[in-house]
């Protein structure tokens, strides 16, 4: 499920009719993983708001405490209560109705995978909730969930008992039914007092499951993977990738590490731009330094720094799951 891709009012996304925002996303983060398997990619009314009426306060994005309500569901203190009330609501029966035409019609009975980045986290989570977490035949189902940069929490010191009671945190390569969640930060520009992910408002922890350990890499990411085309200019990089490439994605090989830390009360995905020497591609196209200024860390670039990792731990998930 995509994230937020309309900053400029508040209220739902209600006119679909032209798509090319949502496609940044799902071209970006979901449709490298159609070497594995085919994507379902639905669209939904999502919250859509204006950037400038993000607040300060050093919360994040939860998946909530239960309940049949959105506002129960879904919260978000960082967001200033953006993600309540009936907008939310409408979002969230989209989702849900989404995810039941697809185990109605099309699952037949297959193994899935649940993937989603930030507001599209958020409303998964909230419909897993009823519709996964308590229904054991199709919790039994599911490989995994990558509910990434959507501040998933876990009870401090478990790996449930946050976000959800039965579906816990992805913890070695193969492991099945869990979760992989995570925000990340650059390791120059760690959280500060208006970051809006990686710490929770409820005494819960935030997830942090680190990628790479999960496909057994102990080393820097072995893909990192970045659009050469952006349509929403408000995603767009700080740098962009030289002009003669011509291919839709520019990938760099171990120029990236992360790990997950836990410091000032955050726990979050740290990344670290390894040192280049005579790279002709320059400097990956990571940042978004207004995004940054906003409390967003390096949100805009959670799939893509470790993307090949994340692809590489749900094949070998997929392959436990269905061998």
């Amino acid at each position: 499920m995509y994230p937020t891709v309309a900053l400029t009012a508040a209220g739902n996304t209600t006119d679909l009719s032209d798509v090319s925002f949502m496609l940044d996303p799902l071209l970006a983060q979901a449709a490298p993983f159609s070497s594995l398997c085919e994507i379902y990619a639905p669209l939904y009314r999502q919250v859509s708001f204006n950037a400038a009426a993000i607040g300060t306060g050093g919360g994040g994005a939860d998946g909530g405490d239960g309940g049949g309500s959105a506002d129960a569901a879904i919260s978000d203190s960082g967001a200033v209560g953006l993600f309540s009330g009936p907008t939310a609501a409408l979002a969230l029966s989209d989702v849900r109705g989404a995810f039941q035409y697809y185990m109605a019609h099309f699952n037949r009975g297959r193994k899935f995978v649940i993937m989603g980045h930030s507001q599209g986290s958020m409303m998964l989570a909230a419909m897993m909730k009823t519709d996964v977490d308590t229904v054991p035949d199709v919790r039994s189902r599911m490989i995994s969930a990558l509910l990434i940069g959507g501040g998933m929490t876990v009870a401090p010191g478990q790996q449930t008992g946050g976000s959800f009671q039965n579906i816990p945190l992805c913890a070695k390569p193969g492991d099945t039914g869990c979760m992989i969640a995570y925000s990340s930060f650059d390791v120059l520009s760690p959280p500060g007092s208006n970051a809006l992910f990686g710490r929770s408002p409820d005494g819960n922890q935030v997830a942090c499951t680190e990628p790479a350990s999960l496909a057994g890499n102990s080393g820097p990411y072995r893909g990192t993977v970045f659009p050469i085309k952006v349509n929403n200019a408000l995603f767009k990089p700080d740098v962009s990738p030289p002009a003669d490439i011509t291919t839709p994605f520019v990938l760099y090989r171990g120029v990236f590490q992360g790990s997950c830390v836990n410091k000032n009360m955050y726990n979050y995905l740290e990344m670290k731009l390894l040192e280049q020497t005579g790279d002709p591609r320059g400097t990956p196209p990571y940042k978004n330094t207004p995004a940054e200024s906003v409390g967003f860390g390096l949100h805009l670039a959670d799939y893509n720094i470790p993307l090949e990792d994340l692809i590489d731990a749900v094949k070998q998930q997929a392959a436990v799951a269905v061998p």
